[in-house]
């Protein structure tokens, strides 16, 4: 049995799947595939390498008659899990394995689906200061009152970069704030970028009085 291809490799020419989300480091996705081009993208992977392209449309870019214009950052997940039904849809669990660059469009006349050509974009270097005692704080207070105690036990014993990058997973939700977590360049771009979350989450449930 051959090796399986290493991620650069993968990268010259990857399936794409246009989605209304963005991955950040670690993070699983669960999709429910039904549309056709994106079942024939599935089985394309299935049978080969195993991953894909989330990308995201750029709504200020994108024309009418046109294919919509991704952002130029997105993530690569891998396929951890495929549950094929008998209609031809199918659930899958995505595993995010990079953050990368979109360098270009290698789609194929005979595929549905777009294809790609992307860099990795490596993560930040730690900066563990950057990640305050009171930032750990303001993001436990957050946590505690929207009642995610699972939440809370999974980011309690960790501290630096591995607590930022929970607390991303956990609390940034809009595509533009994820897109904004994964341009910037420093961890301390990111902590600055999580803390104004966090207190726009306290100030909004001061004002509702809770």
């Amino acid at each position: 049995m051959p090796d399986a291809p290493d991620l650069d490799t993968i990268l010259r020419d990857v399936p794409v799947f246009v989605l209304g989300a963005v991955l950040l480091p670690d993070d699983l996705l669960p999709l429910h595939v039904f549309e056709p081009r994106y079942r024939a993208l599935v089985d394309s992977v299935q049978a080969g390498h195993g991953h894909f392209v989330v990308g995201t449309v750029d709504t200020v870019h994108s024309v009418a008659d046109a294919p919509p214009v991704l952002h130029p950052t997105a993530g690569v997940g891998r396929i951890l899990r495929h549950l094929s039904m008998e209609d031809g849809r199918c659930n899958l669990l995505l595993a995010q394995v990079a953050t990368v660059r979109i360098e270009a469009e290698v789609t194929r006349a005979d595929e549905p689906f777009r294809r790609l050509r992307c860099t990795v974009l490596p993560e930040p270097e730690a900066d563990d200061a950057a990640v305050t005692p009171s930032l750990i704080a303001l993001g436990a207070q957050v946590l505690g009152g929207l009642d995610l105690p699972e939440a809370l036990d999974a980011v309690a014993t960790l501290r630096g970069r591995a607590w930022l990058s929970a607390m991303a997973r956990i609390l940034l939700q809009q595509p533009a704030t994820r897109l904004a977590w994964l341009n910037a360049t420093t961890v301390a771009r990111r902590a600055a970028l999580l803390e104004r979350v966090l207190v726009e989450r306290l100030m909004a449930r001061m004002a509702e009085g809770r």
